[in-house]
């Protein structure tokens, strides 16, 4: 599907611009359409969207502790 490396690309700008476990979830939760065609279009792509994700989150959840 045209456009999907575009938006795992914003994902991937996106996600270290989270300062917290919550806007963290909060931008996961507002693009969960977006990332449901990205899961299907291109599992590779998703897989590191989810992965970065993923990275992120620990390390918010290692800051907070």
């Amino acid at each position: 599907v045209a456009g999907l490396e575009t938006v795992a690309a914003v994902f991937n700008t996106f996600i270290p611009e989270c300062a917290d476990l919550n806007s963290l979830r909060g931008f996961w939760a507002t693009n969960k359409d977006a990332i449901k065609v990205l899961e299907e279009g291109d599992s590779d792509l998703y897989q590191t969207v989810l992965n970065n994700f993923t990275a992120r989150s620990e390390k918010l959840k290692g800051e907070a502790a």
